[in-house]
């Protein structure tokens, strides 16, 4: 039995259909992966506001910022204002996806640059150290909790400026 023409054109729109719907399905999927996000940098130690923030240069004296009314204030190691573009960069290293972790007991932290040479910024009372990036993706390690973090981060520049970085200019 043959099939006629208009058949087999039924057949493979059919085919096309439950095809087009198993892929939307698959993107739909991957969608909601994307939306429930992985973990980002934020740890909730930091609590619901930050009001301190320390940098840590090696060899340099620690950078305090405040909380103030109505702005940020650098109190140490000279007193001005601050600038807020430059403090609301910082704050985006919290919310920066985690794309891999590794245990820091089982590492050479040296290896990472996360020794006390590396840059460290602390949010509160929470510290990262922020280290080399990794060759092959330029993706930054990141020391929080023992853990070795990897993450794509914009702030290591803005860090090592040092105070000027964060001083806010007239």
């Amino acid at each position: 039995m043959q099939r006629s023409s208009s058949s087999k054109r039924r057949m493979i729109n059919l085919f096309l259909l439950v095809m087009l719907a198993g892929l939307g399905y698959l993107a739909y999927q991957q969608v909601q992966i994307e939306n429930k996000g992985g973990e980002t940098l934020y740890d909730p130690a930091i609590g619901e506001s930050v009001d301190e923030v320390t940098i840590l240069l090696p060899g340099q004296p620690a950078i305090r910022l405040e909380s103030g009314e109505p702005d940020w204030q650098i109190v140490a190691p000279i007193e001005a204002k601050a600038d807020s573009r430059y403090l609301q960069q910082l704050f985006t290293l919290l919310s920066e996806s985690v794309l891999a972790e590794y245990a820091a007991a089982d590492q050479d932290l040296a290896a990472f640059d996360l020794t006390d040479k590396a840059i460290r910024v602390r949010f509160n009372q929470v510290e990262y150290a922020l280290g080399s990036l990794n060759p092959v993706n330029h993706r930054r390690y990141v020391l929080l909790n023992q853990r070795i973090l990897l993450v794509n981060e914009a702030v290591y520049e803005l860090l090592s400026r040092g105070v000027d970085g964060f001083r806010e200019t007239p």
